[in-house]
């Protein structure tokens, strides 16, 4: 009897230790160990709740003050701009018909027009002795800018002026005839208005012959040119 409980005894312990050695696996080999997986680098964040993030549409506006004033000053640099834009082609177009910067331009606008002085008055003006010579040739009363109005230049008018000196003709007449306009003149601002006459002017030579008909008048005409170079020198 008690050698059989020893047999059970020993088979429950072998049987035991089989166990165990199942259990813990074969000799120096080490059970393996549970691999944990990290999250990855890129891992999406969770999205934030509706308290955190709150949408765009739901924050209150903000003023609008500042923007209209924005809008404002925009408006206001557009408008100065155009109207630079519009005062440039009027100020070029004064300083063509002789303004205040360019006293001395001249043009022929539209008639009736007034100016002061013309190019042929100024330049006999630049020359005090021929000045003098002119001045005392022409109607009393009568200025050099007045005088020289419509005429070309200052060769055509110093003959004109000489043979109203030599043959006695009135010079207005004269100056009316070969410009084809008349020539008046302000008495408080002494501005000059010419007002064309609708006849075509005509040569000092056939200027002579209506106003001086039967007069030579190609040898009044050779006459009053060697005056004028004699003048001019």
């Amino acid at each position: 009897m008690n050698r059989t409980i020893r047999t059970f005894a020993a088979i429950a312990v072998v049987s035991l230790a089989f166990q165990v050695r199942v259990t813990a696996g074969p000799k120096g080999v080490a059970p393996a160990k549970a691999k944990v997986t990290k999250p990855a680098a890129h891992a999406v964040t969770p999205a934030r709740s509706a308290k955190t993030a709150a949408p765009a549409t739901m924050k209150p506006s903000k003023p609008t003050a500042k923007a209209d004033v924005k809008a404002a000053k925009t408006t206001a640099k557009s408008a100065k701009v155009v109207a630079r834009a519009d005062a440039k082609p009027a100020k070029s177009a004064t300083r063509a018909n002789g303004s205040a910067d360019e006293p001395h331009s001249f043009t022929t606008p539209t008639p009736p027009f007034a100016v002061v002085s013309n190019p042929v008055a100024d330049k006999i003006s630049r020359k005090p002795n021929l000045a003098a010579k002119v001045a005392s040739r022409l109607p009393p009363g009568m200025t050099l800018a007045q005088a020289s109005t419509g005429f070309r230049n200052q060769g055509q008018f110093l003959a004109a002026v000489n043979v109203s000196k030599n043959l006695g003709i009135d010079f207005v007449k004269l100056q009316t005839a070969m410009t084809g306009q008349t020539v008046s003149v302000d008495p408080k601002t002494h501005a000059i208005t010419t007002t064309p006459t609708g006849d075509a002017p005509l040569s000092l030579g056939r200027s002579i012959q209506m106003l001086r008909p039967g007069s030579d008048a190609g040898a009044a005409v050779q006459k009053a040119q060697a005056q004028t170079s004699k003048m001019v020198q």
